[in-house]
């Protein structure tokens, strides 16, 4: 959802700048220099909001690839701790036991999942 809204306002961000861009550059009965009419003051701060968004909309979008990102890694850490199988020959075994029946590996129990004295991951 954050990832929606982020391009959302970004697209928004975009366009505010677009129009501010457009404007400036096609109304030539304006001169565009201090001081300002309200016109020009009104079109600036159209363009000030609009970066602004747009820089919300960009910082939204890489956190949530970034979340993304994160919570994929930890999933699947999640997987390894929980996974019943030994880490010597991969056979499936029933959480609890502390020799493997195939290869006769000493499981040490971690939280449901197996752990050999090795870094598995």
């Amino acid at each position: 959802m954050i990832t929606v809204i982020g391009y959302i306002l970004t697209t928004l961000g975009f366009g505010g700048l677009a129009y501010s861009l457009f404007t400036v550059n096609t109304n030539k009965r304006y001169s565009w220099t201090s001081p300002f009419s309200s016109f020009e003051k009104t079109i600036i701060a159209v363009a000030i909001i609009s970066f602004i968004i747009l820089l919300v909309g960009i910082i939204m979008v890489i956190f949530s690839f970034v979340k993304k990102k994160n919570e994929d890694k930890l999933n699947s850490l999640k997987n390894l701790r929980n996974n019943n199988k030994c880490p010597n020959c991969g056979l499936n075994v029933t959480a609890g036991i502390n020799e493997c029946p195939r290869c006769h590996q000493k499981l040490n129990n971690i939280d449901g999942g197996f752990y050999n004295g090795k870094n598995n991951y």
